[in-house]
């Protein structure tokens, strides 16, 4: 009996003195997989903008604005914002609105399309080619592919069926029917393409295609 008593008093005395020690050990534990798990999140964060990218090869990004007329925005490549998933940085890329003998075909060196706004943004050696046979060179095209909208806040210079045109920036509304010129606006009408279709460029403060 007594031997008994002695062996339930030694395992009472060993658990009064484990029980804590294993509370002890939980809590650290925890607070170990918590710090862990933060280095884990803030490593993964740092990957997230180190340079891991998506890259496409060319690409097709295609809709219709709102007016119901096609988009077709092509490029040589493309990669995915890694930070920005919207954002699509393109190299060479070939924007067409419309379809056949009525569209106009942008191209440039690089780009980027944001596909939340649908807006373009195009530099480096932009060429723009309308419908009616005029050719214009830039460095900037903005391109708001919903509204049918393009602006460029740099100098433009053209030529079409009716002569030549050259302004400091510009702006092309509801896809090519109407093309505003600003700034030091100048402009040569060519005596052989006098009896040409396609309407020129008519000046009216600002020079002013339609």
């Amino acid at each position: 009996m007594l031997q008994r008593w002695k062996r339930r008093s030694r395992l009472v005395s060993g658990a009064r003195v484990a029980l804590p020690a294993l509370c002890v050990g939980i809590v650290l534990l925890l607070i170990g997989w918590a710090v862990v798990n933060a280095v884990i999140r803030r490593t993964n964060f740092g990957k997230a903008g180190s340079g891991l990218e998506i890259r496409m090869v060319k690409p097709n990004f295609q809709g219709r604005n709102a007016s119901g007329k096609p988009f077709l925005l092509q490029a040589a490549s493309a990669v995915r914002d890694d930070t920005d998933s919207a954002r699509v940085t393109l190299v060479d890329p070939v924007f067409t609105l419309g379809a056949d003998a009525d569209k106009t075909v942008v191209r440039a060196k690089t780009g980027w399309y944001r596909e939340d706004t649908r807006i373009l943004d195009l530099r480096g050696a932009v060429t723009l080619d309308d419908a009616t046979g005029y050719h214009f060179v830039t460095e900037h095209a903005l391109v708001d592919t919903v509204k049918n909208d393009i602006d460029g806040e740099a100098y433009i210079e053209g030529r079409g069926p009716l002569g030549r045109i050259a302004a400091s920036s510009y702006s092309v509304k509801d896809g090519g029917a109407h093309v505003y010129f600003t700034g030091q606006v100048k402009g040569r009408i060519e005596h052989h393409a006098a009896t040409a279709a396609p309407k020129a460029p008519a000046a009216a403060g600002a020079a002013h295609k339609e």
